[in-house]
C-alpha cells in the first residue's frame, strides 16, 4: 500500500515533459525532476513495526545458520504436531467411557476372569490438618478364580481425578489371605491402577485387602432439585472400572459427629445398572461420642460395570476446597490454546504482510507519463497495480485494439463491458485474474516475488497443524468432559478454522513487488496522473493506446459506462443479452433464494417446532426435571374465582392437593405444576402467589417450559408421608378474543390440568381418587354466556374446542358457582378428558380488553404448517408451468439469462424444501388429517412439474462435427 498526492485536474493537458524517461532511465536520476510527485510509504504503527522487526531478525538469523536445514526442521515439527492432532481426531478415544454395548455385553464374559463373591468397603471420612476432606478406605474382596483361567492376582482401578480435584491416592497396604503383599501402582491421567499380584497362578477362593487414602473427594455443587449450594461426597464404591460380577456387596461409612451436624439432608446410597436402580436413605447404624457409622448391604447379584454408591451432602464451608487440578485446567483451557496461538499468529502475519513482506521501494517519486511502458502490457499492468475487477475489461480492450476486425475479440469486448462493475462478475473476474498468462509473467519478468522462508513456512505449518489439533481436542474431550459448561465447541472450532484460513490466505497471497516492479508501478502512477490531468477518459476512443489503462485505473462501474459510450459511438452492440456464463444480480438472487429455501426448511426442523407439534404430556411428568418423581396425588381440588375490574377480568385460583410423598430418592421430591397461561395468543399474565404444605410456606420458583407457566418448589430435605399442598395463583387478564362458529366472541379458557396427570400423579400403590373443579363468577357473567360455554371436554387444538355443559349452578347473592366432581370407574379408569378446566364464551364486545389481533396472529402462526409448504409448492408449480410454456412457445427465453434460472432453479429446490417441511409439519399427525393429504399432493405435483421443466429446458448436445456458427444458423432457422 502506498500514499500519494495527486495534482489537481486541469482543463487543458500539460505539455509533455522535456524528456520522457523510461523506468530504468529514471532510476538512474539522482535528483527528482521539478514536476515529480513524491510516493510516501504507509506509516505503520509501532506495534506492527515491532512485530515485523522481530520477524525480520528471526528470518535473518535463520538464513545465517543454514536456512534449508532449519526450514526442514520447522516443517518436520509442524508435521509431527499435525500427526498428533490427526491421531486425536481419527484414532481411538483416550479414556473413552464405556458404551451401552460394552456394559450389556460384559455379562457374557464375566466368567472369563475372577468373580467377586463379596465386596466390602469401609470409609472413614474426616478433615486433614488444612481442613480438607480426608477419606481412608479399606476394601475387602473375596475373589473366586476358576480352574480354567490363569490369573496371578487382581487389579483395582481407583479414581485419581474427580470433579476437578486431584485425589492424590496413597496406597497404605495390601494383603492376600492375611499376608502382606507388595503392589504395583500405575498412575494414569484420571485413574490409578493397583495390581495385587503374586508369582503363582491362583485358583479357588482368596481374600484380598487393599488400604488407601484419598483427599479432597468432596466438591462444591448446586443441587438440581433444591437449588441449594452444598459440598457433596458422591462416591461409587466399585470405582471407575469394575468389569466383574459380584454376589454380595456392602459399605460402611464412619464420620465424626461434627460432620453429621453439617448435613444439608440425610445421606443416601444405592445400587444401579444402566436404567435399573434402587436407593435408600441412610440412617446411623451406630453412634458414639467419637463417630457415627452408616452401613448399607446389597445381597443382589450384580453384573459387571454395576454401580454401588453413597452420597453425603454438607453445608458450604464444611471442608476447605482445594484449587482445581492441573488436568481440570488443561481440559478447560487446553481447547483454547490453538485458538490463542492462531490469534497471535494472525497478528504476526498481518505485521509481516504490512512491513516485512511489503513492496520494495522504487524511486519514492514519479512523474507524469503520457505513454505506457513498451514491455508492460495492460494485462501485466493489472497485476502490478492489482486491478482485479477491471483487468478482464482492460485485456479485452487491448485484444480488440490488436485485431479490431476479429469478431471474437469484438464479442469478448462487448461481453466484458456488460459484466464490468456487477456483483455477479466478481468470481469470474478473480478467476481470470489468477488464471491469465500474465499472472505467471509477472514472476518471470521479476516484477513480483514469493517471500519464501522460515517465517512463511512457520505460518503455514502452524495454521494447518493447530487446526487439526483443535478438531482432535474437541473430539477427545467431547467423550469425557462437559464442553458446553465452559465453552461452545462449534464456535471455538469455527473460530479456529477461520483464523487458520486467514493465516493461509495471508501467507499465500502476499506477493510483494520487487524493485523493478516498484519502478513499473511508479510508471503506472505517472500514466494515471497524466490521464487524470488530461481527462483522458473523456477524450479517448476505441483506438487510443491509453484506453486499456484508462479502463484499468477507473472504478469498474465508471469503466463500464466509458466503454458503453465508446461502443455506442462506434455502433457496436451495447450489451450481451442472456449471457449464460454471466450471473447478474437478479440471477444471483434467484439462485440464492432457491438454495436458501432448502436451508430454511432444514433450520425449521432443527430449531422451530411446528404449530401442529403438541407434547403428549407436560414436562413435569416426563422425568426430565429434578425432583419430579415422588409426590403422589390422591385428591385434587381447584377453586377459580372471576373478579371484574374496570377494563379487565381477573381470576384467582386455589389448588388443594392431598399427596403422599415417598422417600429414598436421589433428588428431593418437589411439587411441580404447569398451566397454559397463553390462550390463542392472549397472555393471561399468570402469577403464582403462594405455595404452602400443611399450612407452612415453602420456597418456589416460577418459570416457563413448553410455552407454559411452570411451578417448581425448592424444598431442602425429604418430606415423606401424607401432606396437604395448597397452591394459589392469579391471572390478571383472562379475557381474549376467539373466532368460532362463523363469528367473533370474547373468550375465557382456563385449563386447570393438562395431559399426563393420570399417570404422572400415580405411583405403585397410589392413584388419583378424586378431582373437584369449581368456578365462581358474577351473576351477570353467567347471564351473558353463550351456549358454547362449559367444562373442557378435550384438547383445544383438536377440531375446535368441545365442552360439556356446566349443569346446575348454585347462586349465593350476586355470585354464581359451578361445580364438577370427577371419579374413576369401578376398575380405577378415568373416562373423562385429559384436559380439565372451563371455557366461557361471550358475545363480541362484551369486554373492552378482548383483542382480536392476538387471535389472528396466533391463527396465522398455527397455520404455518400449511402456509410454508404450500407456498413453496405454489411458487414451484407456477415457475415450472411458466418454464413449460416458454419452452414450447418461446424457447429463446429459456436458453439463457434470468428466465432460465427462474424455471430451472426454483422448482427443483423448492420441491426439495417441501420434503423437509413435510416432515416438519406432520411431526405429530396420524396420517388421516386433511392437511397431510394436501401436503402430499402439493409435493407430488411440484416434483412431477419440476422434472418436466428440467427436461423441457435442457440444452441439446451439439455434435462435434457441427461448428458453433452452424449451430447458431440452425437455431435461427428453427426460430
Amino acid at each position: 500500500m502506498i500514499w500519494r498526492r495527486k495534482k489537481k485536474k486541469t482543463a487543458a493537458a500539460p505539455s509533455p515533459p522535456a524528456q520522457t524517461l523510461e523506468a530504468d532511465e529514471l532510476d538512474t536520476a539522482a535528483t527528482p525532476p521539478a514536476e515529480a510527485v513524491p510516493v510516501e510509504s504507509r506509516r505503520h504503527t509501532p506495534f506492527y513495526g515491532a512485530l515485523s522487526g522481530l520477524l525480520e531478525r528471526l528470518e535473518t538469523w535463520v538464513r545465517s545458520h543454514g536456512s534449508v536445514r532449519i526450514r526442514a526442521l520447522t516443517l518436520g515439527f509442524w508435521a509431527i504436531v499435525a500427526v498428533a492432532g490427526a491421531f486425536l481426531l481419527l484414532g481411538p478415544v483416550l479414556n473413552k467411557p464405556l458404551s451401552l454395548e460394552d456394559i450389556t455385553s460384559s455379562a457374557s464374559t464375566a466368567t472369563e476372569t475372577w468373580i467377586a463373591r463379596s465386596f466390602s468397603a469401609e470409609y472413614t471420612v474426616g478433615r486433614d490438618d488444612q481442613g480438607g476432606m480426608r477419606m481412608e478406605v479399606v476394601e475387602r474382596i473375596d475373589a473366586f478364580f476358576p480352574d480354567d483361567i490363569t490369573e496371578t492376582g487382581i487389579d483395582r482401578v481407583i479414581a485419581s481425578q474427580y470433579q476437578g480435584h486431584d485425589l492424590a491416592p496413597q496406597i497404605t497396604g495390601a494383603q492376600r489371605d492375611g499376608v502382606e503383599i507388595p503392589v504395583a501402582v500405575t498412575r494414569g491421567a484420571t485413574a490409578t491402577t493397583v495390581l495385587l499380584d503374586g508369582d503363582e497362578t491362583l485358583s479357588g477362593d482368596h481374600e484380598f485387602v487393599l488400604r488407601y487414602t484419598l483427599f479432597d473427594v468432596a466438591y462444591a455443587a448446586v443441587d438440581d432439585s433444591t437449588q441449594l449450594r452444598e459440598e457433596v461426597l458422591d462416591w461409587d464404591v466399585f470405582g471407575p472400572a469394575w468389569p466383574h460380577a459380584v454376589a454380595h456387596s456392602a459399605l460402611t461409612v464412619t464420620l465424626a459427629p461434627d460432620l453429621v451436624e453439617d448435613y444439608t439432608r440425610q445421606p443416601s446410597g444405592g445400587i444401579a445398572w444402566l436404567i435399573l436402580s434402587d436407593s435408600a436413605t441412610l440412617t446411623p447404624d451406630s453412634e458414639t461420642s467419637d463417630a457415627v457409622t452408616y452401613t448399607l448391604e446389597n445381597d443382589q447379584r450384580m453384573p459387571p460395570h454395576a454401580q454401588f454408591w453413597f452420597t453425603f451432602r454438607f453445608v458450604p464451608g464444611t471442608f476447605v476446597m482445594p484449587p482445581e487440578s492441573a488436568l481440570y485446567w488443561l481440559q478447560v483451557i487446553g481447547p483454547f490454546v490453538p485458538l490463542v496461538l492462531l490469534s497471535v499468529t494472525v497478528l504476526f502475519a498481518l505485521a509481516a504482510r504490512a512491513v516485512a513482506w511489503g513492496d520494495a521501494r522504487g524511486r519514492a517519486w514519479f512523474v507524469s507519463q503520457y505513454g505506457p511502458q513498451k514491455d508492460v502490457s495492460a494485462a501485466l499492468a493489472a497485476r502490478v497495480s492489482r486491478s482485479v475487477l477491471t483487468a478482464p475489461l482492460a485485456a479485452a480492450v487491448e485484444r480488440f485494439q490488436l485485431a479490431p476486425r476479429d469478431a471474437a475479440a469484438r464479442r469478448a469486448l462487448v461481453r466484458e463491458t456488460s459484466r464490468a462493475g456487477r456483483l455477479g462478475n466478481v468470481p469470474a473476474a478473480w478467476t481470470k485474474y489468477l488464471s491469465a498468462p500474465a499472472w505467471g509473467e509477472q514472476f518471470a519478468r521479476g516484477l513480483r516475488r514469493v517471500p519464501r522462508g522460515f517465517v512463511r513456512d512457520s505460518f503455514l505449518g502452524a495454521a494447518i497443524a493447530l487446526t487439526i489439533v483443535q478438531w482432535g481436542l474437541v473430539r477427545q474431550l467431547s467423550h469425557q468432559f462437559a464442553l458446553s459448561v465452559y465453552w461452545w465447541p462449534v464456535a471455538i472450532v469455527s473460530a479456529t478454522t477461520l483464523l487458520a484460513a486467514v493465516i493461509v490466505v495471508l501467507a499465500l497471497s502476499v506477493l510483494p513487488l520487487t524493485h523493478r516492479g516498484a519502478l513499473a508501478r511508479e510508471h503506472l502512477l505517472g500514466l494515471e496522473l497524466y490521464l487524470d490531468q488530461t481527462s483522458g477518459d473523456e477524450r479517448t476512443s476505441l483506438s487510443d493506446p491509453l484506453l486499456p489503462y484508462a479502463v484499468l485505473f477507473a472504478p469498474p462501474r465508471r469503466a463500464r459506462r466509458l466503454m458503453r459510450r465508446l461502443l455506442s459511438e462506434e455502433g457496436i452492440a451495447r450489451q450481451v443479452h442472456d449471457d449464460p456464463a454471466f450471473i447478474t444480480g437478479p440471477r444471483l438472487a434467484v439462485r440464492a433464494a432457491a438454495v436458501l429455501s432448502v436451508v430454511a426448511s432444514i433450520a425449521l426442523i432443527a430449531w422451530a417446532p411446528a404449530s401442529s407439534a403438541r407434547p403428549d404430556n407436560d414436562a413435569v411428568y416426563s422425568g426430565d426435571l429434578a425432583g419430579d418423581y415422588g409426590v403422589f396425588v390422591h385428591a385434587y381440588e381447584t377453586d377459580a374465582t372471576l373478579i371484574s375490574e374496570s377494563d379487565t377480568v381477573r381470576m384467582e385460583v386455589s389448588e388443594r392437593l392431598q399427596v403422599v410423598v415417598g422417600s429414598n430418592y436421589r433428588d428431593v421430591p418437589q411439587v411441580l405444576r404447569q398451566w397454559q397461561d397463553h390462550v390463542d395468543g392472549h397472555d393471561t399474565r399468570l402469577t403464582i402467589t403462594s405455595v404452602t404444605i400443611d399450612g407452612a410456606a415453602v420456597p418456589f420458583e416460577q418459570g416457563r417450559v413448553q410455552g407454559m407457566a411452570l411451578l417448581q418448589t425448592r424444598i431442602g430435605d425429604e418430606w415423606p408421608g401424607e401432606h396437604e399442598v395448597v397452591i394459589r395463583y392469579e391471572m390478571d387478564d383472562v379475557i381474549g378474543a376467539a373466532y368460532q362458529n362463523g363469528g367473533w366472541h370474547d373468550q375465557l379458557r382456563w385449563t386447570a390440568l393438562n395431559p399426563g396427570w393420570k399417570s404422572g400423579w400415580g405411583g405403585v400403590e397410589d392413584d388419583v381418587e378424586r378431582i373437584d373443579l369449581t368456578v365462581r363468577m358474577p351473576a351477570r357473567f353467567a347471564t351473558a354466556m353463550t351456549g358454547a360455554s362449559g367444562w373442557l371436554d378435550y384438547a383445544p387444538w383438536h377440531d375446535g374446542v368441545a365442552v360439556r355443559e356446566f349443569g346446575a349452578a348454585d347462586a349465593t347473592g350476586d355470585t354464581v358457582v359451578y361445580r364438577s366432581e370427577l371419579r374413576p370407574d369401578e376398575g380405577g379408569w378415568w373416562t373423562d378428558s385429559s384436559y380439565l378446566g372451563a371455557q366461557l364464551l361471550f358475545p363480541e364486545g362484551t369486554f373492552a380488553s378482548a383483542n382480536q389481533g392476538e387471535w389472528v396472529v396466533h391463527a396465522l402462526a398455527d397455520a404455518t404448517v400449511l402456509i410454508i409448504p404450500v407456498s413453496f409448492a405454489l411458487i414451484a408449480i407456477a415457475a415450472a408451468i411458466a418454464g413449460l410454456v416458454l419452452a414450447f412457445r418461446s424457447p429463446a427465453r429459456v436458453e439463457g439469462g434470468l428466465w432460465r434460472d427462474v424455471v430451472r432453479w426454483l422448482p427443483p429446490w423448492l420441491t426439495v424444501a417441501q420434503v423437509f417441511t413435510l416432515f416438519w409439519a406432520t411431526e405429530d399427525m396420524g396420517g388421516d388429517e386433511p392437511l397431510f393429504a394436501v401436503l402430499i399432493v402439493c409435493l407430488l405435483v411440484s416434483a412431477v412439474l419440476s422434472f418436466g421443466v428440467l427436461m423441457a429446458t435442457r440444452r441439446p448436445p451439439v455434435p462435434a462435427s457441427i461448428p458453433a456458427r452452424s449451430r447458431a444458423r440452425r437455431t435461427s432457422r428453427r426460430r
